[in-house]
């Protein structure tokens, strides 16, 4: 058994020894209860008893619970004692009142049971005390093995502080004897360390040289490069001069202070217009675009009216490019989709800059056949006068823009635009407001080219869709100045034109009826929408 088990034990067994002993003392008080309850109770015997019977038998389960090592010592004795029943002796019989007729004979056989259980528990009294006495010498034994135990634990701790004595003491002497080798060893370990610091700068030193070497070798590079991009910019640049040049010099040779207005103002007014369309375009396209990421496909498709928007688109510019602009909406592109409606704003601001009258197309009709008429037969300057009177003495035609507002509602609902969206009904006002000033620019390019050039004969134009691509009169909308008149885009059809351009006429007067014509030099080209730009763009 270990020690602190044994020291437990011990005191444990004093404490179970008071326990015992207050037992004792409470199984006698019961006891004698006991007796005085049967001698006086009489007829009421038989309840008295019983509640003594109770009162001992909680009494008996109380020391079962508080000694629970009695059982285990009747079974360490082999279990010799077995409670029997034995006859009373002359010492065990209680004094009974005389007349014992007056005492139950259920009372008295209870008070016997009762004595018999008072020797039964003064026996095991004896038995438990023996036990007792038997462990307090085994702790007493216990105790005598750890005071012998600590005496040897105090020798060994002595000796142990004299061997780390001489352990410290070889230890010093140890040291004394290596020091001035190590010393020695540690001079040439330090120089060997300096050495190899000395040998390490030069290694940093031609790592950095390298690096430089190669950090100088990649600059050259890209100044190279860079050398390489502006000699073709300037290539390019030299290229734009001449065509500008070219330019400037046909457009000089109509520059008069005769005219109100030269043909470059009318240019650049064109240029304004074509720029004004450009704009009102990006942003019906960008308007499109965010709607659509903010509804739902399915509310797209089933948007009002849109079926009835794309068969109308299909009828005028075919079925496979409104399945191409709405593929291409569906992808956030709109390039096809800005330029069909530059198109449109461009081929109505047209109609507004050579028609007569826009209410009636008979009425207009008849004047371009008489225009044309005069032009053929008189010189310019007498047919522009004409031209110019009869313009000043019309009214100003009243422009309808329902149908212009049309069109571009079939273009933007083929490509998913709803009205029925909240917010989205201020877009169709800012398009109207769009379209009006585009309409008072286009009026008052028809004055400038009508009334304040009398010299020469100039128009604006536009080519139809379909027409083989000609860069001498037409301009690619997406590949400006650079690449125009390359090679392989010429043979192309054109999509549509997105602008206008100018051009001034040449009549031939002196041929014969039937041989007449007319000479036409473009001043400004119209910019065009070519399949190969839909291609790079994708």
């Amino acid at each position: 058994m270990p020690l602190s088990w044994s020291r437990m034990s011990f005191f444990g067994s004093q404490k179970h020894r008071t326990e015992l002993a207050e037992e004792g003392k409470d199984q006698e008080a019961g006891a004698a209860r006991a007796r005085r309850g049967g001698s006086r109770q009489g007829g009421n015997g038989t309840k008295g008893d019983n509640r003594s019977m109770r009162t001992q038998r909680e009494d008996v389960a109380d020391d079962n619970v508080r000694v629970p090592d009695r059982k285990q010592g009747m079974e360490a004795h082999g279990q010799e004692r077995v409670t029997t029943r034995r006859p009373a002796s002359e010492d065990d019989r209680v004094d009974l009142p005389s007349s014992s007729s007056s005492i139950p004979i259920d009372a008295q056989t209870e008070s016997t049971r009762q004595c018999d259980a008072c020797r039964t528990w003064q026996s095991q009294k004896e038995e438990m005390e023996s036990i007792v006495k038997q462990r307090c010498q085994q702790a007493y034994q216990l105790d005598l093995e750890l005071q012998s135990a600590t005496k040897r634990l105090a020798e060994w701790e002595e000796s142990y502080a004299k061997l780390e004595q001489r352990l410290k003491f070889s230890n010093a002497q140890a040291d004394e004897r290596i020091a001035e080798p190590m010393e020695k060893e540690n001079r040439e370990l330090r120089r060997v360390e300096k050495e190899n610091q000395e040998l390490r700068q030069v290694e940093k030193e031609n790592q950095m040289l390298h690096d430089e070497g190669i950090k100088m070798q990649r600059q050259l590079e890209q100044l190279t490069k860079q050398s390489e991009r502006r000699e073709e910019n300037l290539h390019k640049l030299q290229k734009l001069l001449e065509s500008r040049t070219e330019e400037l010099k046909l457009a000089q040779t109509f520059l008069t202070t005769a005219d109100q207005h030269s043909i470059a103002d009318v240019c650049h007014m064109v240029n304004q217009l074509n720029e004004e369309i450009y704009q009102c375009t990006m942003m019906m396209s960008d308007a499109l675009i965010e709607q659509r990421r903010l509804q739902d496909r399915k509310d797209v498709d089933k948007a009002a009216n849109r079926q009835v928007a794309c068969e109308r688109a299909e009828l005028r510019w075919g079925k496979a490019l409104v399945s191409r602009l709405q593929a291409d909406v569906s992808t956030d592109e709109t390039t096809l989709l800005e330029s069909l409606l530059q198109h449109v704003l461009m081929r109505w601001c047209y109609e507004i800059v050579q028609s007569f009258s826009l209410e009636s197309r008979e009425f207009d009709n008849r004047f371009l056949a008489l225009w044309d008429s005069i032009a053929q037969a008189y010189e310019t300057p007498i047919a522009k006068r004409w031209l110019a009177i009869t313009h000043s003495q019309l009214k100003s035609p009243i422009v309808n823009h329902s149908g212009i507002m049309n069109d571009l509602a079939i273009l933007m609902v083929t490509g998913g635009w709803s009205n029925e969206m909240e917010g989205c009904q201020a877009l169709p006002q800012k398009v109207l407001e769009k379209v009006r000033e585009l309409s008072e620019r286009a009026s008052k390019i028809k004055e400038a080219i009508i009334e304040g050039i009398l010299s020469v004969e100039v128009d604006v134009f536009y080519h139809e869709d379909g027409t083989l691509y000609d860069p001498s009169t037409m301009q690619d909308a997406w590949d400006i100045g650079a690449h125009s008149g390359a090679a392989g885009s010429s043979a192309a059809e054109i999509i549509c034109s997105t602008g206008l351009g100018v051009r001034y006429i040449t009549r031939d007067r002196h041929s014969s009826a039937g041989e007449r014509g007319q000479g036409k030099e473009a001043v400004l080209k119209p910019k065009v929408l070519l399949p190969s730009a839909l291609e790079v763009v994708n």
